[in-house]
Formats: C-alpha cells, structure tokens, sequence
C-alpha cells in the first residue's frame, strides 16, 4: 500500500469539528420538521412517526454528505496526499458527530425504535467506538474506515426507499428506480467494503491483531442481517402486488 502522510493532530479543532456536526444536525431535523409539517400526506401521522421521517431526513442529509468526502478522500489518498492527510481526521470526527447526534435522537424521542431495529445498537455502538479508537490509538488503520465509509453511499438510496415509503403516492414513481439503485449499491459498496475489510482485516492479522478481524467481521454480520431484511421485505412486497394486480386479472377472467 502507498505511503501515507500522518496527519496532523489538533485535538481542539476535532472537538470542536464533531460538536458542530452535532448542532448542524439538529438544526437539520428542525428545519426538516417545518418542511414535513408543510406536506399534506404527512400531518395526520403520528409524532412518532413524524420524529422516525425527520431522523430519517437528517440521516440522508448525512449520507449524501458523507459519501461526498468519502469519495473526494479515496480520490486524494491517490493524488493529493497531503489534502488527504489535512482533512481525514476532520471526517471522522464529523462521522462521530453524527452518529452521537443519531444515538441522542433515536434514544431520547423513540427508544422504541432500538426493539424495531435491533441491528442499530451494535451499528452505533460498533461506529463510535471504532472511530474513536482509530482517531486515539491505531491512526494507521484510518484508511480503511475511509473505504468503509463506502456504505453510506447505499444509505443514501435506503433512506430515500423509506422517505417515499411515508409520502405515498406522491414521488411514487420514483420507488422502483429507487429499489434498483438500493440493491445494486448494497451488493457494490455496503457488502463489498464489508467484505473488503475483513479480507484486509484476514491478510494482516499477523501484523495487526485478530481484533482487526473481529470487528471487520461484526460489520459484515449486521450488514448480511440487513441484506437478510431486504430479501424479506422484497418477497412480502412481491406477494402484495402479485395478490392485488394478478388476482384482480384472475377474478376479471373469471367474471
């Protein structure tokens, strides 16, 4: 692997970097929340489900955000070392900004949602501990959670698919264009980077410690849970079309 500069540490300019992340989001779910409240086909759903859609919101801001740098660091760590080794600190204090932000939000608004999606608690906890881990003890390994953060450009898609999912009919038509975008970068840049991890994580034990497999591999396990749920509600969705659409032709022909 190519020689990287070691970036620069300023431990009050990453502080301040993941508490400002933090307050941009909530202003984001605010603003979000006057948006939503604007749009009729949300204002009879409950709070609850109203909080779920603007954490959502916040969640594809971070997500388009994200994949923004990840894609820009990929790009520098070939060409631009030094812009690279200047900014990658930077975002994973953004990431953990967020995903505390995330945890604050999910827990304080709807605990709830912890027993609907139970992969959420080893999500969180697996990304602020790693990160906070790789910015205080292991800066080598920093690269790698930069190619890990390919997964947040199949969030982007997946938050999107639960968006239209709550604003139904409207942007309907852009549900199954949506889907397709959704499975193909799960199967390209979520599993792949999951898999890739582990891979690097297998090939370097020797040197790194078999806790650079262990975690890799907890990453891959929630992400082949949620590909489980995906198969699942892909299924149930093409028994609900085949019941509503082709039984209707069926009772027509009969008739």
């Amino acid at each position: 692997m190519t020689a990287v500069l070691e970036p620069p540490v300023d431990r009050a300019t990453e502080v301040f970097v993941g508490f400002i992340t933090a307050v941009f989001f909530f202003f984001c779910y605010y603003a979000a929340r006057v948006v939503v409240n604007s749009v009729e086909s949300t204002q009879k759903l409950t709070v609850l489900a109203k909080h779920e859609l603007l954490n959502v919101v916040a969640s594809l801001i971070h997500s388009s955000l994200e994949s923004v740098f990840v894609v820009a660091l990929l790009y520098a760590y070939n060409f631009d070392q030094v812009l690279y080794a200047n900014w990658v600190r930077l975002w994973v204090m953004f990431f953990i900004g967020y995903n505390i932000w995330d945890t604050i939000s999910c827990s304080f608004y709807n605990f709830h949602i912890f027993r609907l999606v139970p992969n959420l608690i080893p999500h969180h906890a697996l990304m602020i501990g790693a990160f906070v881990a790789v910015l205080f003890i292991r800066s080598d390994l920093m690269f790698y959670f930069v190619g890990g953060g390919l997964c947040e450009v199949h969030s982007v898609f997946l938050h999107i698919r639960n968006i239209l999912r709550v604003i139904k009919p409207h942007f309907g038509w852009l549900r199954w264009p949506n889907e397709f975008f959704n499975a193909l970068t799960f199967l390209t840049c979520r599993y792949s980077a999951s898999v890739w991890l582990v891979y690097q994580g297998y090939t370097q034990r020797e040197d790194r410690g078999w806790l650079w497999v262990f975690l890799p591999s907890i990453l891959l396990g929630i992400n082949t849970m949620m590909g489980y749920h995906f198969i699942r509600g892909y299924i149930r969705d093409y028994g609900k079309f085949k019941r509503n659409n082709l039984g209707d032709r069926t009772q027509r022909k009969q008739e």
